[in-house]
């Protein structure tokens, strides 16, 4: 089943290749736009997406 195979990668592949400092232990704080584009990525001022609140 694909579950038991993802639930081997996570269990199994993960923590070996975390051990060998080949995948991330911890992420960086931030939304993925900051992480693709740095820090200071933000919407343009007049992007309609600025208009919602959250």
């Amino acid at each position: 089943m694909a579950h038991d195979s993802m639930r081997d990668v996570v269990e199994l592949i993960v923590p070996e290749l975390q051990r060998r400092g080949r995948y991330r232990t911890a992420y960086e704080g931030g939304t993925l736009r900051q992480q693709v584009l740095g820090s200071g990525a933000g919407l343009p001022a007049g992007h309609a997406g600025r208009q919602v609140g959250i």
